[in-house]
């Protein structure tokens, strides 16, 4: 019993490290964008949902990601370097779990998931996948109805 324990506190151990040349990824700083926005609660996305669905042709993006999510935080800082190139659409990073509800609405079940006009893209990790996506999607060019 004595070397049982021993050898499950020491696998505990091992299991917790992490090894010294492994860095974690640094944390995405906040946007500072007017076309981006962080949801950081179920009331406040459906709050953002309301206010979009009143006004017709609003062009916006959805990404749902989480903290914890190594592709995600690979994502942050692309998804705000396409958001600061395209003004012309709003893009929303949503946390899947501050958000529970807005992820089950959207039948988001892997991540990083990024939704244009209900189309889901998942794994969309390199800027130029992003932005042909953006950019086919939401057309500068493109007029806006009224």
């Amino acid at each position: 019993m004595k070397y049982l324990f021993l050898l499950l506190f020491v696998g505990c151990a091992q299991v917790n490290a992490i090894p010294p040349e492994v860095k974690p990824l640094p944390k995405p700083q906040p946007a500072t964008h007017k076309n981006f926005l962080e949801i950081h609660s179920d009331a406040e996305y459906a709050a953002k949902m309301n206010e979009i669905n009143s006004v017709k042709g609003w062009r916006y993006i959805e990404c749902f990601s989480a903290s914890w999510c190594g592709p995600c935080q690979q994502l942050a800082p692309i998804y705000k370097k396409v958001a600061d190139q395209n003004k012309h659409v709003l893009f929303l990073k949503i946390d899947i779990d501050a958000c529970p509800q807005a992820a089950k609405i959207n039948r988001v079940t892997n991540i990083p998931c990024i939704i244009l006009k209900e189309k889901h893209y998942v794994g969309l990790t390199t800027e130029a996948n992003l932005k042909s996506v953006v950019g086919e999607t939401f057309p500068l060019n493109q007029k806006v109805r009224k």
